[in-house]
């Protein structure tokens, strides 16, 4: 008999419909946004840029596309996107 791996609660968001580009400045990788200005990257430019692509996601889905990057440092991105109202929470159905 074969069972699959028990799964976890996802954490999905949805990316909010805000005009945003991954940029590169003397300070390092940066999100530059209308609504909350340059937000820090701290070297998640390719996760970030995955974000931008998709209207909605699950940090278990973005660490798997991006397993060099440091789960801690994903939430601490995705914080950072909340706060500034670029994603939101979303119940996962």
């Amino acid at each position: 008999e074969y069972a699959l791996p028990a799964v976890g609660t996802l954490e999905a968001y949805e990316t909010a419909p805000r005009p945003a580009e991954v940029i590169r400045t003397a300070d390092g990788w940066m999100l530059r946004t209308q609504h909350a200005g340059m937000i820090p990257l701290e070297g998640l430019h390719k996760p970030m840029a995955w974000i931008l692509g998709r209207p909605a996601f699950t940090l278990q889905e973005m660490a798997a596309w991006h397993p060099q990057a440091d789960e801690a440092a994903l939430r601490r991105l995705l914080d950072r996107l909340t706060a500034a109202g670029m994603v939101r929470p979303r119940a996962c159905t």
